[in-house]
């Protein structure tokens, strides 16, 4: 397999709630030649979060590292399901913001198992695997996977950090995935079109995205558009440059465009 076929893919997992489910996931990263993990959990002192207690259980059991440091003192449950995959699981990363877990990233993507109505803007349109696999080939960078809790999945602020929303379809009676069970449909579909080899192209980096959105924020109060529809505005444009896999040189472009417009502005607000 060629390595500019497709992205150096991150696992990351927000505060799983189970050993068994950390092991599982490295045995299906190892199945499809995947091996970058990271674990996000609740800082030790944060009593407040109510999904502290998933953390705490981690932190408590004294077998995860300090954050940022490689994780090697894993649980044995984990391991007993990891199975071939113990390599994963003593390279994994342990960090406490999912800022952190993306950070130096090129590709966020979000995943969720409830879509809403058309209208809702922050789970829609959203990829199905398929769709992400392809979406994968022939580019260069950083994919960082975001798999949720396994009763509540991702809040929303979390999928407000994401430039693509994935959705794995299921049956309506019971949509909600086993976290393994999602992790290893995502990253079979993302190694089978990584396969095809072809040359490759750098995206963006996510902070160079999250500048051009600066700069987007900006125009839109310059022009006075309206503040409630703001964060709506922004959410659609975060969506629509992650799905375009936009390049670097394609953000500097707009950059200068819409230096150019706000100086038009500015120029036109004096001239009154």
């Amino acid at each position: 397999m060629r390595r500019d076929a497709g992205m150096e893919v991150r696992v990351v997992l927000v505060e799983p709630k189970r050993w068994e489910n950390v092991g599982a996931v490295a045995r299906v990263m190892k199945n499809f030649g995947f091996s970058s993990l990271y674990i996000v959990i609740s800082p030790p002192d944060d009593r407040a979060s109510q999904h502290s207690i998933r953390s705490i259980r981690f932190q408590n059991s004294t077998h995860f590292t300090h954050a940022h440091a490689g994780c090697t003192h894993i649980d044995r449950r984990a391991f007993y399901v990891a199975s071939h995959a113990e390599d994963v699981l003593e390279r994994c990363k342990i960090v406490y913001t999912v800022e952190d877990a993306i950070a130096n990233s090129h590709i966020v993507v979000g995943t969720t198992a409830k879509i809403g109505s058309e209208m809702n803007v922050l789970r829609r349109p959203f990829f199905e695997p398929e769709k992400l696999g392809k979406f994968t080939m022939r580019k260069r960078g950083i994919l960082s996977l975001l798999f949720g809790r396994e009763d509540i999945g991702l809040l929303n602020e979390e999928l407000k950090r994401c430039d693509i929303v994935l959705h794995i379809p299921a049956h309506h009676e019971h949509p909600v995935m086993n976290l393994s069970h999602a992790v290893a449909i995502v990253l079979y579909e993302i190694y089978k079109f990584r396969r095809t080899a072809g040359a490759a192209t750098r995206l963006a980096s996510v902070e160079d995205r999250e500048h051009l959105l600066a700069h987007f924020r900006t125009l839109l109060e310059r022009v006075e558009h309206r503040e409630h529809r703001r964060e709506r505005t922004m959410i659609v444009l975060r969506h629509i440059f992650g799905r375009a896999g936009v390049t670097s040189r394609e953000v500097r472009t707009v950059h200068g465009m819409l230096r150019k417009t706000l100086r038009m502005l500015a120029r036109k607000a004096g001239e009154r």
